[in-house]
């Protein structure tokens, strides 16, 4: 599993210009997720909901991971059929690509630099800086306004 994880970071990574998101160890602020909500792609099931997520909260808001937090463990059902890692996988696949042309990842890089990267402090005025992330946060499909 340790493989497959560094695996997504670093793919994931490449495609966003910043870390990904992962569910299983998750917490997003309640005004990041009003600013995205009606951005992600919630009704097409054929998409990695972590990754979709990625792209939208990435765009402006920090994306960080807390040293010593508690870790949650995840399904190792992927891992044993080939089929549902394909899926997995396919489903990544999609989700990079429907952000495309805005988001192809030369014309994403290049704009998250203009902008700067959050943990630059002079890049304060430019991105939406959070603060220190929250304790991990319920399931994000329901809408908790």
């Amino acid at each position: 599993m340790a493989c497959y994880l560094g695996a997504y970071v670093a793919v994931s990574s490449a495609a966003l210009g910043h870390r990904p998101l992962f569910g299983s160890n998750m917490g997003i602020r309640r005004a990041a997720w009003r600013e995205v909500r009606d951005g992600v792609h919630r009704s097409d099931q054929e998409i990695h909901d972590d990754m979709d997520l990625s792209f939208h909260i990435g765009a402006e808001h920090r994306v960080a991971y807390l040293r010593g937090a508690s870790v949650m463990g995840m399904s190792m059902r992927p891992f044993y059929d080939g089929r549902a890692f394909m899926k997995r996988f396919s489903r990544g696949m999609r989700t990079v690509t429907i952000h495309w042309p805005e988001d192809f990842p030369p014309r994403r890089w290049t704009r998250l630099l203009r902008q700067g990267r959050p943990d630059d402090p002079a890049a304060a005025d430019r991105r939406v800086d959070d603060g220190p992330l929250p304790a991990p946060a319920g399931d994000l499909r329901r809408d908790r306004r």
